[in-house]
Formats: structure tokens, C-alpha cells, sequence
């Protein structure tokens, strides 16, 4: 898969611009923010096991930033209309839909 394949649902998604103050001026499509060097806010999870051991993941190749490097395992920009705290609602959310999915596949293959 080429950098071509990267969602364009996900570089349409309108993330928080930020300015010199770090305060939220408009909301701008991702591909704009990453095309223009635009600030913006963004935010990591991150989550240790018990043996205070930090969680990675590898990002798949058709990010269209850091494709294939590791990262916390959660990571995303702030949607314009977002809060910090929805945001942190929002990863966490998301990252149980993935898992649930993940866990319903393997199943059907045991099947």
C-alpha cells in the first residue's frame, strides 16, 4: 500500500489551529494543518502495565505523518469543536471499539 491509500475521511477531519498563544483560533482540515506547517493541539494516552512497562504501536505505512514509526497508543489531534477531556473520551472509546473488533474477529476464525 502507497501513501496514496491514507483515508480521506481522516484528512477531511477539521483539527484545532492554534496561534502564537497557543489559543484556538479556527478549525482547518488535516491535510491543510499537515501542508501548511499549521500550530495545532494534539494529544497522547498513555497507558503502562503493571510493571510500569509503556504500551507502543507501530503506525501503519499510510500515515502521513512518522509512517512505521512507534508511537504511545493513543494519539490524535483535537477536533475543532473538541475539549481536552472529550478528546481523552474520545481516544479511549475508540481504542475499546478496536479492541472489541479485533477480539470478534479472531473469534470468527475460530469458528
Amino acid at each position: 500500500m502507497g501513501a496514496s491509500t491514507i483515508d480521506t475521511d481522516v484528512n477531511d477531519e477539521l483539527v484545532q489551529i492554534v496561534d502564537e498563544e497557543n489559543k484556538a483560533v479556527k478549525g482547518a482540515p488535516r491535510w491543510v494543518m499537515r501542508k501548511q506547517n499549521l500550530p495545532h493541539r494534539s494529544s497522547y494516552v498513555f497507558i503502562y502495565n503493571s510493571k510500569k512497562q509503556l504500551y507502543v504501536q507501530m503506525r501503519t505505512l499510510t500515515k502521513d505523518y512518522l509512517p512505521g514509526y512507534y508511537t504511545p497508543v493513543s494519539y490524535t489531534h483535537l477536533r475543532a469543536h473538541e475539549t481536552g477531556r472529550n478528546l481523552v473520551c474520545r481516544l479511549l472509546l475508540e481504542k475499546k471499539k478496536k479492541k472489541k473488533k479485533k477480539k470478534n474477529i479472531k473469534n470468527k476464525k475460530k469458528k
